[in-house]
């Protein structure tokens, strides 16, 4: 009995030497919290786009599907042998989108109204990726037979790169933002805690939209960002614009 009592007091009294110890880890953590500065830095990177990719869409109709069949292949082959005469690439010439469907003047509860024609289309997506050519396959596509100008779109070559560059300088300006506060109160930066990436906005200037939102009332207008500065003019027609890569990062430092 007495050599359980002594072991009860051993343990109890060990526990509360310890306490002291506990306590201070926590306090430490405390303060380790309290000495940290946590900084957000933005930066953005503006590139001129260097190719173009086009849609084009060939909509033809006719009661005879095989005539109608007929006056879109003609059309379609026309503007893919355009993007050959101007030096574009068979890899950069795709047939993308292919429809075939009968149209109908209203319908029943029961079944299909008069039918009208047989409506095909195609899209064929063109990769420019010499942007002077843009006016000649544009207007040179319309005039072989493309119907619609379904989308464009302008991209950036070396996007790592430039996305790069971009999360770099975000990077600094958060390091420039915490040795400024830091120094106001007499304080120096010292290890990095955590770093916080919010990632980074990848261009996507391009206008135009799908067959549906062509007939529901959309329309391809050719649009440009307000504040971006003007840059050279491609042809007569085009103004490339500046296209914007951004990145967000928030970085937590230990105060000295």
């Amino acid at each position: 009995m007495k050599k359980q009592i002594n072991l009860y007091l051993f343990l109890l009294l060990s526990s509360v030497l310890c306490l002291p110890a506990f306590a201070q880890d926590e306090d430490e953590t405390v303060s380790n919290q309290m000495r940290r500065i946590s900084t957000s830095g933005a930066a953005e990177v503006r590139v001129v786009p260097s190719r173009v990719v086009l849609t084009f869409g060939v909509e033809t109709f006719n009661p005879d599907l095989v005539v109608a069949k007929r006056d879109n292949d003609s059309r379609v082959s026309a503007i893919i042998a355009l993007a050959r005469e101007i030096g574009v690439g068979a890899k950069d010439v795709q047939t993308d989108y292919i429809s075939v469907e009968p149209v109908h003047q209203g319908y029943s509860e029961s079944r299909a109204g008069k039918f009208l024609h047989y409506l095909v289309r195609k899209t064929i997506v063109v990769l420019l990726r010499d942007t002077t050519k843009f006016e000649s396959i544009l207007s040179g596509g319309l005039e072989r037979g493309a119907t619609h100008i379904l989308r464009v779109r302008f991209e950036v070559d070396n996007l790592k790169q430039h996305r790069d560059k971009a999360r770099s300088d975000a990077i600094r300006a958060a390091r420039d933002k915490a040795q400024a506060l830091a120094g106001e109160l007499g304080a120096k930066l010292g290890r990095v805690m955590s770093i916080q990436d919010y990632g980074s906005y990848d261009p996507a200037l391009h206008y135009g939209g799908s067959w549906r939102e062509r007939y529901e009332g959309g329309q391809s207008q050719v649009s440009s960002q307000g504040d971006s500065p003007v840059s050279p003019t491609v042809g007569d027609t085009l103004a490339l614009g500046q296209m914007r890569i951004s990145a967000q990062i928030n970085v937590s430092f230990e105060l000295q």
